[in-house]
């Protein structure tokens, strides 16, 4: 029975004095605990990514007592470090509904930590820490004071593990002023294959002051310069060392009873829920295929939250198939920067690789790959489908020039009422040349049209013959550019002032002249 009681006597001394050390706010995702002697902070997951299951439990600040990231002050040239003993706690480390709170003072300064949990910028899940330091000063004098957040990152059970900027890794000592802070930087344990992603957030509405600068560098260069350090470009070395992120903000006048606010964020990096179930596809056409070329759709959606870099498409066809030279898809094709949210869909063309003499039956296979900074993600999208054999197609009767004469009627054929000394194509005109389009694609290769332009009578016959031209020429490119028909079809040609259909002493007769017109041309 004593032996009984020990236990349960140690047990509960054990944990009143863990709970004495450490004060600590957490959820599903992330616990964050404070060493309620120094003030200093760490950070580790509990769940983490909801979607898997490495990450579970792991560090992403070192949880040394004391722990080793720390706050750094310049006050009027004076350096020191948040919760040392040149100040005092007016205000010791307490949870107050669910923020964490600390109240140091020092050289008039009433200096207040708030660390509380939020959303995270990426991951749109509350998974970031927000660290805020509200700086109120009581001397009845001016004081000038400069704030250095200091991070030790540590992954999982690595350190040493750089870090990265929109997918470019920093390997060597760098800095960031100005204009030229990003808005975020990540650090992964193990490359495309992390368990442990996590990312910084310099800039966000949260945030009230942007930094000033910003240096990834060795935890040892920030401890032993705690303020008056540049980046060096010294490369990381390789294997084991001790990095860590510093964000700068320079020293800035706070006027007696006036306040100022710091603050940055950190927490996991959306990355971690882009997976291949946040690419959702799908293939639509028919089941059985009796003629050929036939048309398929591809439809993908970009479902992970975030914008994807890049977005990689490749088809595979069965046996018995090929991708048709009419398919406005390539077999290999790319897409860049991908919207949240965004349905992207293709259009393929699918024929027959040579004679189908047998039904047959296939499988199409879309390999689709998204990626987002360094993280990749790989899905498939499948359709069976069955293929009948292809019947032999009735031969068109050969037509001679006669059917195209006879295809050379209407309306269309003189195109009119250009406006005044223009070739700038009207509404009305373009509505007439999508006729003449629809009649010259039934045209067989070889055929030639020419596009001869008119002009009313006012002006030097110079000045016509070349404004003739330019009508012709709208309307070549509008047919070739627009409708889409061969460059090879067309012959141009100005009559200018020449041959008028109308009487030019009359507006309604200069309008009619003011014209293009399409003859067939017959080679003898």
């Amino acid at each position: 029975m004593g032996r009984i009681f020990f236990v349960l006597l140690f047990v509960t001394v054990s944990f009143v004095g863990a709970y004495a050390e450490t004060i600590s706010i957490e959820n599903d995702y992330i616990y964050i605990g404070v060493h309620d002697k120094t003030a200093r902070f760490f950070m580790k997951t509990k769940e983490g990514d909801p979607k898997t299951k490495s990450d579970n439990n792991k560090k992403i600040l070192l949880d040394k007592t004391p722990p080793t990231s720390i706050t750094v002050l310049n006050i009027d040239g004076y350096i020191t470090t948040y919760g040392s003993a040149d100040g005092s706690y007016y205000f010791r480390p307490t949870n107050h509904d669910g923020k964490i709170i600390t109240d140091w003072m020092i050289r008039g300064l009433v200096i207040r930590q708030i660390l509380e949990i939020v959303q995270g910028t990426t991951t749109a899940l509350p998974d970031t820490m927000l660290i805020t330091y509200s700086i109120s000063n009581i001397s009845g004098q001016k004081k000038s004071v400069g704030v250095e957040i200091i991070l030790d990152i540590y992954l999982g059970d690595k350190d040493g593990v750089p870090c990265s900027i929109n997918g470019k890794l920093i390997d060597k000592e760098t800095q960031f002023t100005g204009a030229n802070i990003p808005q975020y930087w990540y650090s992964l344990d193990e490359g495309d294959k992390a368990n442990v992603r996590v990312q910084g957030t310099l800039i966000n509405p949260l945030i009230k002051m942007n930094p000033d600068k910003v240096i990834f560098t060795k935890w040892q260069r920030l401890f032993d310069y705690p303020w008056d350090i540049e980046a060096d470009n010294s490369a990381f070395p390789k294997g084991k060392f001790d990095n860590a992120v510093a964000v700068f903000f320079d020293n800035k006048s706070i006027p007696p009873n006036g306040k100022m606010t710091y603050s940055t964020m950190y927490g996991l990096f959306g990355a971690n829920i882009f997976t291949s179930e946040d690419m959702n596809a799908s293939v639509v056409c028919a089941e059985t295929i009796s003629q050929y070329p036939f048309p398929l759709q591809l439809s993908i959606g970009n479902k992970s939250g975030r914008e994807l870099d890049s977005m990689k498409i490749k088809i595979n066809l069965p046996e018995g198939l090929k991708l048709s030279a009419k398919s406005k898809t390539k077999a290999e094709t790319e897409l860049k920067k991908v919207g949240v949210d965004k349905l992207v869909t293709l259009d393929y063309m699918i024929d027959a690789d040579g004679k189908i003499e047998s039904a047959l039956s296939g499988e199409i296979v879309f390999d689709i790959s998204g990626k987002m900074d360094t993280i990749s993600a790989n899905t498939k999208a499948k359709k069976v489908i069955s293929m009948n054999p292809i019947a032999e197609a009735p031969k068109e009767p050969e037509k001679d020039i006669t059917y195209y004469q006879g295809l050379m009627q209407g309306e269309w054929m003189t195109v009119s009422y250009f406006k005044y000394n223009s070739s700038k194509l009207t509404p009305q005109i373009k509505a007439e040349l999508d006729q003449a389009a629809e009649v010259f694609k039934q045209f067989p290769k070889g055929i030639k049209i020419k596009i001869i332009g008119y002009t009313d009578s006012d002006g030097s016959e110079k000045m016509n013959k070349k404004l003739g031209m330019n009508r012709a020429k709208a309307v070549y490119d509008y047919l070739t550019k627009n409708k889409k028909l061969p460059k090879s079809m067309f012959v141009l040609e100005s009559q200018g002032e020449d041959s008028p259909i109308s009487d030019n002493n009359t507006d309604d007769g200069m309008s009619e002249n003011r014209r293009i017109e399409f003859q067939l041309m017959i080679e003898d």
